[in-house]
C-alpha cells in the first residue's frame, strides 16, 4: 500500500510515539513486557487509530499523534487494550459470532481488566459510564469474559440500536482484521494457509500469557488476578487437582472453632494496663473459614451414561469435599438426575443421606440428553431465593447433548470420563474436568 506523501513524513514520529508508549507501559506493567513488545509496527493511514492482526500493529500516523497530544495516558490504555485482545484470544474466536456484538463484548472484557491494573487515572469523559456498566454487569455475570458477555446479551436479545451508545464508550481500537477470513479460518477451510498462520499466532499468544505468569512467580510484582483467572490452564482440570478446584465453590462462613491466630484485643490491653508487661491472651471461639454451603451435582442419565461410572464419580466428589473439610456445618448438596428433563432431585445434608442415596436410589431416564432443563432449574432456584449461596454446578456427562446458549448465574463444570468426552462442543463459559 502506497502511503500519501503528506502522511509519509508523519510515520516515523508516530512510530516513535508508539514505541515510547510501549516502553512506558513496560515500566508500569512489567509482567507484560514480552506481550507489549510482540507487535511489529506498520504505518497504515486510514486505520482508526490502531488495529492488529495479532502479528502487526497497524497505525494511522495522524490519529496516533493527535491522541498522544490530547492524552498520552489514554494512548497507553489503547495500546494495552489491543495487547489484551490478543492475550485473551478475542480475534481468534470471532468466527461465527455476530460481529458488532462480539466486538463490544471483547472490548468489555479488555476494559474490565484494564480497570484492575495499576495504570494512571483514566481521564476519558467516557470512563464514568464505562465503570457504571461494568459494575452493573458484575452483579449479573460470574466472570466478565467475552463469552459470558456474548451469551448474556444474546439471551437478552439486545437491539443493535441499543448497542451503539455503550459500544462507543468502550471503543478504542479497530477490529477490522478480526473478521477477515485469514485470522480465523481453520487450515482445512483455508487453502491459502492463512488459517495455519492464525493457529500459530493463537498458540504463540497463549504461550506468552503463560510465560509472563510463570516468570512473575520469582519476582516481587504479582501477576494480576484478572488475567490469572483467564489462564488457559485454569479452564481445564485433571483429577489430581480436583480437590483444590472444588474449593473455588466455597464462601466465607463463621465457624464455632478456636482460632489460635486471633485473640480478644480488649483482654490483651487490659492485661498490659493491670500487670504492666503481661497481656492476657484468649483465642477467639470462632473463626472465618471458606466453606461450601450449597452445591449442585447433576447426573446425566442418558442411554450412554449410567451405572458404575456415575456412582464412582459421586462418591469421589463427596469424599474429596468431606476429607478437605470444605462443607459447612449445614451443607445442602442437591443431586439431580436428568436426560432430556429432570427425573429426580434429592437434597443431601449428611453422610447418611448420601449412603442411603447410593444404596437405594435408582437411576432413571436413559433418553436423549438435554442439559438446558438443569440450568433452568438452577436459575429458578436462585431467582426464588432457595439457593442463596450457590457458587457452582457440576454436571457429570459423556458430553453429547444440547448445551444452553446462555451463561448460568454460577460457575459451571462439565465432568467427563477421560477419553470419552465431547469437549469441543462444550460452551466457552464452562470449565472441563476429566476423570480416569
Amino acid at each position: 500500500m502506497k502511503i500519501p506523501k503528506d502522511n509519509e513524513i508523519l510515520c516515523d514520529p508516530a512510530e516513535d510515539i508508539l514505541e515510547l508508549t510501549r516502553d512506558e507501559l513496560a515500566l508500569t506493567v512489567k509482567y507484560l513486557g514480552t506481550a507489549l513488545r510482540r507487535f511489529t509496527l506498520a504505518c497504515r493511514p486510514g486505520t482508526n487509530r490502531i488495529a492488529t492482526d495479532c502479528d502487526t500493529l497497524f497505525f494511522d500516523p495522524v490519529r496516533v499523534i493527535a491522541a498522544y497530544r490530547e492524552d498520552p495516558c489514554g494512548l497507553q490504555r489503547t495500546y494495552l487494550h489491543t495487547v489484551l485482545h490478543c492475550l485473551l484470544g478475542h480475534p481468534f474466536r470471532a468466527s461465527g459470532k455476530e460481529e458488532t456484538l462480539w466486538d463490544f463484548c471483547a472490548d468489555l472484557e479488555a476494559e474490565s481488566i484494564l480497570a484492575e491494573l495499576p495504570l494512571p487515572a483514566d481521564t476519558d469523559p467516557r470512563a464514568v459510564r464505562r465503570d457504571a456498566l461494568l459494575f452493573e454487569l458484575e452483579q449479573k455475570i460470574p466472570l466478565l469474559t467475552a463469552e459470558f458477555l456474548y451469551a448474556h446479551y444474546r439471551e437478552t436479545r439486545i437491539e443493535p440500536s441499543d448497542l451503539a451508545e455503550p459500544a462507543a464508550w468502550f471503543y478504542r481500537d479497530d477490529h477490522r482484521f478480526w473478521h477477515e477470513t485469514g485470522i480465523q479460518a481453520p487450515p482445512e477451510r483455508d487453502p491459502s494457509g492463512e488459517g495455519q498462520r492464525a493457529g500459530g499466532l493463537q498458540e504463540e499468544w497463549s504461550r506468552i500469557l503463560k510465560m509472563e505468569s510463570e516468570q512473575t512467580r520469582s519476582k516481587p510484582e504479582s501477576f494480576p488476578e484478572a488475567l490469572t483467572q483467564r489462564m488457559p490452564d485454569r479452564m481445564v482440570y485433571k483429577e489430581n487437582r480436583y480437590d483444590a478446584f472444588l474449593k473455588r465453590f466455597a464462601v466465607t462462613d463463621e465457624e464455632l472453632r478456636e482460632d489460635p491466630d486471633a485473640f480478644d484485643v480488649g483482654l490483651y490491653s487490659y492485661g498490659l494496663r493491670l500487670y504492666g508487661n503481661m497481656p492476657l491472651i484468649e483465642p477467639l471461639e470462632y473463626r472465618e473459614t471458606e466453606k461450601i454451603k450449597e452445591f449442585v451435582i447433576a447426573l446425566d442419565t442418558s442411554g450412554s451414561c449410567r451405572g458404575e461410572p456415575i456412582r464412582a464419580f459421586l462418591t469421589r466428589t463427596y469424599d474429596i469435599i468431606k476429607s478437605a473439610g470444605c462443607f459447612s456445618r449445614k451443607p445442602l448438596l442437591y443431586l439431580l438426575q436428568a436426560d432430556d428433563r429432570i427425573r429426580s432431585c434429592r437434597c443431601i445434608t449428611c453422610d447418611r443421606d448420601l449412603e442411603e442415596y447410593l444404596q437405594n436410589e435408582k437411576l432413571t431416564g436413559f433418553g436423549e440428553t438435554d442439559f438446558r432443563p438443569v440450568f433452568r432449574w438452577v436459575e429458578d432456584q436462585v431467582r426464588l431465593g432457595v439457593l442463596r449461596h450457590l457458587r457452582g454446578l457440576i454436571y457429570f456427562t459423556d458430553g453429547f447433548g444440547t448445551f444452553p446458549d446462555w451463561a448460568p448465574p454460577c460457575e459451571s463444570v462439565f465432568a467427563f470420563i477421560k477419553g470419552n468426552n465431547n469437549a469441543a462442543e462444550t460452551p466457552p463459559w464452562a470449565v472441563k474436568v476429566e476423570f480416569e
